[in-house]
């Protein structure tokens, strides 16, 4: 007979609040992140992190729950496991924690060694073809799963330096004279979008932001912070969540604040200040009730940079 073959699946909040009606949950869940996203749906940000929980609440005491070191609120998530905990990090795991993590240069994992576990290069960082922490520890937490299930070292590299990142989401479309232009459509939150410009505006200020949306639920103190600093310009499109967004980030001389009637608008007036070595980003900050209107809007952002050359 063959063996059991493992079902992955993707599960939104929604998707996780229907175990709330069945009997088993997932053998092993892999727990992400809780950003301030989907708050137009939810009353607080307990009750949508509540909602995620239950990737473990029903795995029962053989159930693996995968959670982050590195985020303070992941890891307190360890206390309401009735499983095992695997760890990932970018940092060393301490002693007789089992998980992947970072370590001079390499992916390293202690997962399914018998009769304990066993430390062992996965593979080179640089063989991961994304950039970012959080993209990095998305990629720890794919390996840990396979790891679990023994596939071998040999066959998860060759995946992850196959792998490409997903369209909508720090997705470089073109490069324009030096100038690279980057759809980040899916950016739905202050977190998400201050993830894109830590990536891409770690050589000072060189960043034109292309936001807005008609959500305004988030906090966007951290965001604004880092916009001022690596930011030469903000550009927003018409919606309450980018009313907001300018409510909150006042005026400086280094940041100029501009607006566009349209996604069209907003690259050309981008494209004309931006030099080579800036980039160009979409990145709604907010987000967009309907995910499809940021979708689209990223098709116009990718076709109007193209349109440069």
């Amino acid at each position: 007979s063959k063996a059991p073959m493992p079902i992955i699946l993707e599960l939104s909040s929604w998707l996780l609040e229907s175990l709330d009606d069945g009997e088993k949950g997932p053998a092993i869940g892999l727990f992400t992140n809780i950003y301030a996203d989907h708050l137009h749906r939810y009353d607080s940000l307990a009750q949508y992190a509540a909602s995620k929980k239950n990737i473990f609440a029903k795995s029962g005491e053989n159930g693996v729950a995968i959670l982050s070191k590195d985020d303070p609120a992941l890891a307190l998530l360890a206390t309401e496991v009735s499983g095992n905990v695997v760890w990932v990090s970018l940092q060393p795991l301490a002693e007789g924690e089992e998980g992947v993590w970072i370590e001079n240069g390499n992916v390293i994992s202690n997962i399914g060694g018998a009769p304990t576990p066993r430390s062992e290069i996965v593979m080179p960082v640089a063989d991961i073809h994304m950039t970012g922490d959080d993209n990095i520890r998305n990629v720890l937490g794919a390996i840990a799963v396979p790891k679990l299930h023994g596939v071998s070292n040999e066959a998860i590299k060759r995946a992850i330096k196959t792998f490409s990142i997903d369209d909508d989401r720090q997705e470089i479309v073109t490069d324009v004279s030096g100038v690279i232009y980057v759809n980040d459509a899916l950016g739905s939150t202050p977190e998400l979008t201050l993830n894109v410009l830590r990536r891409f505006g770690e050589r000072g200020r060189s960043i034109h932001l292309i936001s807005g949306g008609d959500v305004t639920d988030g906090e966007l103190g951290e965001l604004i912070k880092v916009v001022e600093l690596v930011c030469k310009s903000v550009i927003l499109l018409p919606g309450e969540g980018s009313v907001k967004f300018e409510n909150q980030i006042g005026t400086t001389e280094a940041t100029q604040l501009l607006h566009a009637k349209d996604m069209s608008e907003a690259v050309r007036l981008a494209s004309e200040t931006a030099t080579s070595g800036d980039g160009v980003i979409f990145s709604p900050a907010l987000g967009y009730s309907d995910v499809s209107v940021a979708t689209k809007l990223g098709d116009e952002f990718a076709n109007s940079a193209k349109g440069l050359q």
